[in-house]
């Protein structure tokens, strides 16, 4: 006993002293790779503020030989801009620096000068100079003219010196990594050394002292004993755990003979025991009708060796009742993983199925509703479509009789107004036929162009936008797409009819649609925004909900974009989203809603 408590002893302070040495070379080793990461990130920023003066120096030189003066000093002022941001996080002053900063301000100064600028004459300031030389009276410009350039040359010499400093820098931290790099190898040599010897000492001494406590493993014939009485409880564990399990659970062995079952299956079987469900076939149970479907499944699943999971099924019970389960089965193996049983798991799902039912039932009123709140906004369209032309022919046809009346007509006037009768009953007769085109029902996908059907969508709205004085703006990519055409005019009209509601009742004294439409390899992206100030916050997340509607009730369903939402996500293999953008239009700022249509370009 006494040597169990020595080896215990020693081995516990072995491996103590073994964590406090892991430890402490954790903690230095850590420390070192801080400090070198830090060092890492310097030399990182070190090598961005070295290439943004480098672009400094480029544009520098560009002053004396562009021939575009003013574009190449925004462009010299914007690389200043961003070295000056790089050296905000720095630790240290560069060298030389503050020195070029007074010539970069002496530089702007000139650049400044409207007379010296124009006196340029988009040339480069090196020939202006040479120019300039040959006369013979040294104007004011040509002092000006030299005066900048060796502004610039002298700033180019102390860019060079900045250069360098920047060079001896890199070269003064590089050394220092690579010496923290060897620190850290040797340290890392050195304490795997110390840590393995440690290891093995403390290996040698276990190991020589278990050899002879070898025989007090024939005391564990006692605890086996004690482990069989364990293995019972944990079997009566089991047991319960199974009977309070919330699924039907059995077990049957090759030849479909029921092993054992939970009480949950026991009540479905009319039965009180587990003894008495022993020994019984599927032919035995309140189920034998069913019975050789049952054997067929578990054949399938232990000939073929693969489980089966979550799959759905019938059972008919004594009073005709049907319910619907979902069943998984898998096979038992024994050692040698040859197929011995079968395990079996099922759930009542009945009241789930009538509740699926129920919701079917309830998105067929919807859509009905939905075709019935379109066929509502069609007769509207027509009455907008129709007003005009029926204006035009009931004038014609009142100025014709009026002129004969008073003796006044002449073949001339007739056949004008006429005419005018007549190309408006032609647009009254095209007009049906696109409606009566929109309203033929046509489930099948098929391919089309993408803009011809927005142009059927606009040509079926046209005068409700024409009538609120509202712009539309394109900027579209004309694509293919494979997909339902019939309700792609239908959300098209959903969402275009409510933009142009919201633009109704806007106070912008310009009302504007955007309609973009783009494509990647994969997708196409319908985009339709408005400037009419937005959905607000707090009900932009309902707007797709079921009967959802911020009109009065006379003028809207609540069921357009929903419906437009399920015809995409779940018909379509797409997804419509709503989001309010900020953007200029002609130097003006609005804000609006914008609907994205994101469609695959072939769902197949």
């Amino acid at each position: 006993m006494f040597e169990k408590s020595k080896i215990s002893s020693l081995s516990k302070i072995g491996f103590i002293l073994l964590g406090i040495l892991s430890v402490l070379s954790t903690i230095v080793l850590l420390v070192f790779l801080f400090i070198l990461n830090d060092l890492n990130k310097d030399i990182k920023l070190l090598g961005d503020t070295h290439n943004s003066f480098l672009k400094v120096k480029n544009h520098t030189g560009k002053l004396l030989t562009s021939s575009y003066l003013l574009e190449s000093s925004q462009q010299w002022e914007d690389s200043i801009l961003t070295f000056k941001n790089k050296i905000k996080n720095r630790k240290q002053s560069i060298h030389g620096w503050y020195i070029c900063e007074k010539e970069i301000n002496s530089i702007r100064a000139i650049i400044k000068d409207d007379f010296f600028i124009k006196k340029l004459k988009n040339k480069p300031t090196l020939q202006v100079l040479g120019e300039a030389y040959k006369e013979e009276n040294k104007t004011k410009f040509y002092l000006q003219l030299q005066e900048f350039i060796d502004s610039v040359e002298f700033l180019l010499q102390n860019e060079e010196f900045v250069i360098k400093s920047f060079d001896d820098e890199y070269e003064i931290k590089t050394n220092l990594q690579d010496e923290y790099i060897k620190n850290i190898n040797l340290f890392s040599i050195v304490s795997t050394v110390i840590f393995l010897s440690l290891l093995f000492m403390i290996s040698i001494y276990i190991i020589n002292h278990v050899i002879r406590k070898e025989r007090e493993l024939f005391d564990n014939q006692n605890k086996l004993k004690k482990s069989i009485v364990d293995i019972n409880e944990s079997k009566l564990f089991i047991n319960n755990l199974l009977d309070i399990a919330p699924l039907r659970i059995f077990w049957k062995d090759k030849n479909g003979i029921y092993l054992g079952a939970n009480k949950q299956f026991l009540l479905d079987a009319k039965l009180d025991t587990q003894d008495e469900i022993l020994g019984k076939s599927d032919f035995d149970m309140v189920w034998k009708d069913s019975a050789n479907l049952y054997v067929e499944d578990d054949k399938d699943v232990m000939v073929n060796n693969k489980a089966k999971v979550r799959y759905e099924e019938e059972q008919i019970s004594v009073d005709g009742r049907v319910s619907y389960l979902i069943t998984s089965k898998v096979p038992i193996l024994d050692s040698d993983n040859k197929v011995i049983g079968i395990l079996g798991m099922y759930d009542d799902i009945t009241s789930q199925k009538l509740l699926e039912k129920e919701l079917k039932e309830n998105k067929m009123i919807i859509e009905q509703q939905s075709k019935m709140a379109a066929m509502g906004e069609m007769l509207e369209n027509i009455a907008h479509q129709w007003r005009q032309p029926l204006s035009v022919i009931t004038t014609a046809a009142s100025g014709i009789q009026i002129e004969r009346e008073y003796g006044i007509s002449t073949k001339e006037n007739e056949d004008s107004l006429l005419t005018q009768i007549n190309n408006s009953a032609n647009h009254l007769s095209k007009t049906i036929d696109d409606f009566r085109n929109f309203f033929k029902s046509n489930n099948s996908k098929n391919k089309f162009f993408i803009k011809d059907v927005l142009d059927k969508t606009i040509n079926l709205i046209s005068s409700k936008i024409d009538n609120r004085d509202i712009k539309l703006i394109y900027s579209i990519e004309n694509i293919e797409i494979n997909t339902y055409e019939g309700e792609l005019i239908q959300v098209f009209m959903n969402i275009i009819n409510n933009a142009i509601d919201a633009l109704e009742s806007s106070i912008n004294e310009k009302k504007y649609l955007f309609i973009e439409i783009e494509k990647d390899e994969k997708n196409i992206y319908i985009i339709i925004k408005d400037n009419a100030g937005g959905v607000p916050e707090n009900i932009k997340d309902k707007i797709f909900e079921p009967y959802f509607t911020t009109k009065h009730k006379r003028q809207g369903t609540g069921i357009g974009l929903y419906m437009s939402s399920q015809m995409i996500n779940e018909h379509m293999k797409g997804n419509l989203t709503v989001s309010n953008k900020s953007y200029k239009y002609e130097n003006v700022k609005y804000k609006g809603a914008s609907f994205k249509i994101q469609l695959p370009i072939d769902d197949n």
